[in-house]
């Protein structure tokens, strides 16, 4: 049980953190910084890892993990990244996100939930899920400043 309560609060100030950056103002930078959501994979792969030691891997579940991670996660980033607001101040190009850009969140952690449930997995994909489409979102976002920036 505590095992599940520390999963739901690290969930929970991952989240905070991932609402907090998407709201503010930030500058777009020349490189992607994905370290942030490649940490969150690793770590969510171990996560996983341990799920499966005490947890058979039945066909249901695999589906589920495979849907949600491989389908859920990237389509949903994909999506948000279109409802960042990129603009120019001077010669620096800004991003932020949009009220748009956190109801996407939740729906997609909803959906989230919602899978990891019927394949009874818990909450073992959370941290995956957040690295997978936040890696996604940050593609897109940054493809999208490069075509904006291409096109001055």
């Amino acid at each position: 049980m505590s095992n599940y309560i520390s999963n739901v609060l690290i969930g929970l100030l991952v989240l905070f953190i991932i609402f907090y950056n998407q709201v503010r103002v930030r500058q777009v930078r020349n490189d992607m910084n994905l370290i942030f959501p490649i940490i969150l994979i690793v770590l969510g792969l171990s996560n996983l890892k341990n799920y499966f030691n005490t947890h058979t891997l039945t066909f249901i579940s695999l589906i589920s993990i495979l849907i949600s991670l491989f389908i859920l996660a990237v389509a949903m980033g994909a999506i948000r990244a279109y409802t960042v607001k990129l603009w120019y101040e001077g010669s620096i190009l800004f991003r932020q996100g949009t009220l748009l850009t956190i109801v996407l969140w939740i729906a997609s952690l909803i959906l989230h939930f919602t899978i990891d449930y019927a394949g009874h997995t818990g909450q073992a994909t959370l941290l995956i899920y957040y690295g997978i489409t936040l890696f996604t979102q940050r593609l897109v976002v940054y493809s999208r400043s490069k075509h904006i920036v291409s096109n001055t």
